[in-house]
């Protein structure tokens, strides 16, 4: 896997604070998400200046928006967490109750990725 520069750090920094999800930035610079996240977060490339930031808790209004978005269309997990800032796994642990619960707004099923629970009929 490649690594970023120092002059690309910083980039990636103040690109975060312009919006840039992630998962771009990975793709740009032809790295991990999980390398983006950390320059992002300041975890790497301690020496690069640029904003550090923090992605935004959701309040619990915001959960019991998600939440109802996830229940009433066929909006993907990928677009939510691109919406509200956050990754695809934590989307699926807020609409499937297992973080937040206590937040409100409908709890849904978990969605199967790869398959379906029917898929062996």
């Amino acid at each position: 896997m490649n690594r970023l520069t120092l002059e690309q750090a910083e980039q990636v920094r103040i690109d975060a604070v312009n919006g840039i999800s992630d998962r771009d930035l990975a793709a740009q610079y032809g790295v991990s998400e999980r390398v983006i996240r950390d320059c992002r977060l300041g975890n790497r490339y301690k020496k690069a200046s640029g904003p550090i930031v923090k992605r935004t808790k959701l309040s619990d209004g915001r959960v019991r928006d998600m939440r109802e978005e996830a229940s009433n269309t066929k909006v993907s997990f990928r677009d939510l967490a691109e919406k509200y800032g956050v990754s695809v796994s934590y989307v699926s642990l807020v609409v499937s109750g297992k973080r937040r619960a206590k937040a409100g707004g409908p709890i849904s099923e978990p969605r199967h990725r790869w398959f379906s629970v029917n898929s062996h009929i």
